[in-house]
């Protein structure tokens, strides 16, 4: 699959398909780097082996312009990550930013991640899930779009290691609200403590979605759930 080639999803989307204006350094990024980083949406991934290690692994849901997964995979080495991205612009600028620092344990999957993380993740896989600034959805007749849901909860139950986190951010509070419920409601989430929550707070990149929110007067709220069984 090319970047050309990115299948359109039928049904209620968590996102809307905004490819907008594309950069000349994004659509080359796009061209001459996608076989570097980009894994195509596909059933039963082998991570270790596209990876050539095995590693702890993460996902960011909706990774955008890739600065919160290019940030994280830089700082951590030793673990391996993956953020799922639709946005063709966005996918184009982390492509820039993966080779420009020359990391190689991150890789791209342009599919929705909602309908492919049943299929790529294994079960009792990830070490750790990231939904920064997701599409908040904020008018009541629209809140069966967002991502987070019950059901998208009780998948992540499944995909989520024992000790492994889920950690979210976003400028809604109606949104962190409702997700801090859904969590609660499953028993195979706890809250982080507050001396763990303090360094996953420490270390979430600063990005332009956080930015933006500061900017038009709301705060962002952290999200953070530890899997205990």
């Amino acid at each position: 699959m090319t970047h050309s080639q990115i299948p359109a999803v039928k049904g209620v989307r968590s996102y809307v398909r905004r490819e907008g204006r594309i950069t000349v350094a994004q659509k080359r990024a796009l061209q001459q780097l996608w076989a570097c980083y980009v894994t195509d949406a596909a059933a039963d991934m082998d991570w270790p082996v596209l990876f050539g290690r095995k590693a702890p692994l993460f996902i960011e849901i909706g990774c955008g312009y890739g600065e919160a997964l290019a940030a994280l995979a830089l700082a951590q080495p030793e673990n391996n990550y993956v953020g799922f991205e639709v946005y063709t612009p966005g996918v184009g600028a982390l492509l820039n930013k993966l080779d420009s620092a020359q990391i190689t344990n991150a890789r791209v999957v342009c599919a929705d991640a909602a309908l492919w993380l049943p299929q790529m993740i294994a079960d009792d896989t990830l070490a750790g899930v990231y939904v920064f600034f997701p599409d908040p959805w904020p008018k009541k007749r629209h809140h069966k779009r967002r991502l987070l849901n019950p059901a998208f909860v009780a998948l992540l139950a499944q995909k989520i290691m024992r000790g492994g986190f889920f950690h979210m951010a976003t400028d809604w509070q109606s949104y962190a609200d409702a997700t801090n419920d859904y969590f609660l409601a499953n028993a195979c989430f706890e809250r982080m403590s507050e001396a763990e929550a303090a360094k996953r707070l420490a270390a979430r990149p600063h990005t332009r979605f956080a930015e933006r929110g500061i900017n038009e007067g709301r705060g962002t709220t952290d999200i953070i759930f530890q899997r205990i069984t």
